[in-house]
């Protein structure tokens, strides 16, 4: 105790100092001599601080502070940044959903709204809800105060969808009532607004909750004439387009190429297009030829997309759009530890869907587990890399099982 309190001053001014760094050119070194600091620091100003960290995207640090500390009398902002931070970097597993239930029993209660939802939100990304999840659920909510009241809006749409996901209309219809208090929030989960409010609804909606063609429909109707051609530096050399081109079904991702310098090794034709939900990141621009998008993640149109009408535009654009299926994406993320990459989730769906992973059927995807550390991720993006929320190691183990057919 007597440490704590010598150390508090010169830990407040540190604390500070790492808002103002910028601003006075101050190092990195900064956050590492915090780090030695906070070890025996106050829990309340070590939370803090473990939240300013996750804030600037210092996954690691806040981890090791984790590793190195006392959870029994940490605090539940503490515990959050833990949390938040696990799921950062790809650990969306129970052990991650047990620090947020922590937090949330132990945080401030002027913070509840917040804990709240980053608790229901991280578990629909991890999992179904269970019937006493639900209960529970449904009587925090209904017990909880109305500070942060973006958050408590948010929280009740996550709760309202995951009833529906669970055909319990009317549970679900009580908490999207109360999340569509706050316009802006209740816009982007598409289904809800579709389901209680088809009026304000955009009519490319409808669409997207019974796409006229899934991929997993597509990939039944290959009948295993179907290519995955991903976007690793590999491809280059190949002089697989002619063959690719044959097949009946062609898979790409993201921002691909196919300018005249690719043809030969990756060939020009496209099929069905799986890419991320809108960012900046992504081109918004529709290859020739194209019949379904997927958008990757799992129930994403249960889920809030803040770029909604980005979505509606590439919907309206193409035969069909999809997400990637629910119960498949949750069997194989439990299965790696960590949200499957959009390679691994495609070749996955294929192997669920024909029994097999037909024959070389699988060009461009990096299946060594070692993405981490090449030096070159896109075979013609420069500034493309690897996601770090993805265990490239662990897909790498699932990938060799599921060519030899053993998965």
């Amino acid at each position: 105790m007597i440490l704590k309190i010598i150390f508090l001053p010169m830990q407040l001014f540190i604390f500070c100092a790492s808002y103002c760094r910028g601003r006075f050119s101050l190092s990195n070194r900064l956050d590492t001599f915090s780090l030695f600091l906070m070890q025996q620091s106050f829990p309340w100003i070590k939370g803090i601080f473990a939240y300013r960290l996750f804030e600037k995207k210092k996954f690691k640090e806040v981890l090791l502070l984790y590793r190195q500390g006392d959870l029994k009398n940490s605090s539940g902002l503490f515990l959050l940044s833990i949390a938040l931070s696990r799921r950062a970097t790809g650990k969306v597993n129970d052990r991650t959903i047990g620090l947020l239930v922590a937090a949330a029993e132990r945080g401030a209660k002027l913070l509840k709204n917040y804990y709240l939802f980053k608790l229901i939100s991280t578990l629909r990304e991890t999992r179904r809800m269970t019937a006493s999840e639900l209960r529970t659920f449904d009587s925090e909510m209904a017990s909880a105060g109305l500070l942060y009241k973006n958050f408590y809006y948010r929280a009740c749409l996550e709760l309202a969808s995951e009833f529906l996901q669970q055909d319990k209309v009317d549970e679900a219809k009580k908490w999207y009532q109360i999340g569509r208090l706050s316009p802006g929030a209740s816009a982007s989960y598409l289904a809800l607004t579709h389901y209680f409010d088809p009026s304000s609804a955009h009519s490319e909606v409808d669409r997207l909750v019974s796409p006229g063609i899934s991929l997993i429909d597509i990939v039944k109707m290959s009948e295993g004439s179907i290519c995955v051609v991903g976007n690793s530096p590999s491809v280059i050399g190949a002089n697989v387009g002619e063959w690719i081109d044959a097949q009946r079904v062609v898979i790409r991702f993201n921002n691909y190429s196919l300018g005249p310098e690719f043809i030969d090794d990756i060939g020009s034709k496209t099929d069905v297009w799986v890419r991320m939900l809108p960012t900046p990141l992504i081109d918004r621009t529709l290859q020739p030829g194209v019949s379904l998008v997927v958008f990757t993640g799992p129930n994403s149109i249960y889920r809030s997309i803040p770029k909604w009408p980005e979505v509606i535009e590439i919907s309206s654009q193409v035969e069909s759009t999809d997400f990637f299926d629910e119960k498949l994406f949750f069997e194989l993320q439990s299965m790696i530890g960590s949200p499957p990459s959009s390679g691994l989730m495609t070749c996955y769906t294929i192997y669920r869907v024909l029994g097999y992973f037909p024959k070389n059927s699988m060009i461009g995807l990096s299946i060594d587990g070692n993405v981490e550390e090449e030096g070159v991720y896109h075979y013609s993006d420069p500034m493309a890399f690897a996601a770090p929320r993805h265990n490239w190691k662990k897909e790498a183990a699932v990938y060799k099982k599921l060519l030899l057919g053993v998965l």
